[in-house]
């Protein structure tokens, strides 16, 4: 049964300021693909960040939404401090 703790990730720390790269993109989408899948939400937390391209926010952010938009809508995957121009 899951138990929808939430986890805590801070792209700052995982990433840095510069989040730029598909790479790294795919990296974070593989970790919140695991957390949740272990029963957790997760909290995608990009304050301190400076630089967010698009290439990362597809790879990211945009990949999850596209295939866990159910679970956005339900809390369970939350974003915050993210600003685009």
């Amino acid at each position: 049964m899951p138990n929808f703790e939430t986890v805590h990730l801070s792209l700052l720390v995982l990433i840095g300021p510069v989040c730029s790269t598909a790479y790294d993109g795919k990296r974070v989408n593989a970790l919140v693909e695991s957390l949740l899948n272990q029963g957790f939400s997760v909290a995608l937390d990009f304050q301190g960040v400076k630089l967010v391209t698009p290439t990362f926010y597809t790879a990211s952010v945009g990949s999850l939404q596209s295939t866990r938009s159910r679970e956005f809508a339900q809390g369970l995957i939350t974003v915050s401090d993210l600003y685009l121009l």
